[in-house]
């Protein structure tokens, strides 16, 4: 059985969606900050996972947020880890 690239795309595109909830779901249960590299990094490789997927699926105003939205949560984790150094 051999998987198609339309199949491996829907996964990382579920796969983006997944992290990016994750990353809302646990700042809305207070469970998470939005100070942490935790969260930083949910919404980074979420973002990362829907852009490609848009870019798949030709969604190109898709692609631009999930862009923008990547590179807002890289600048973030960034920050965050060159804050937590001596």
């Amino acid at each position: 059985m051999s998987v198609s690239m339309a199949e491996i795309v829907e996964v990382i595109g579920w796969t983006g969606a997944l992290l990016v909830l994750a990353a809302y779901g646990a700042i809305s249960a207070k469970r998470m900050s939005s100070e942490s590299a935790a969260y930083q990094g949910l919404n980074l490789g979420g973002s990362l996972c829907m852009a490609l997927y848009a870019l798949y699926k030709g969604a190109f105003a898709t692609v631009a947020v999930n862009v923008i939205w990547l590179i807002i949560a890289a600048w973030a984790l960034a920050r965050l880890l060159t804050s937590r150094r001596p």
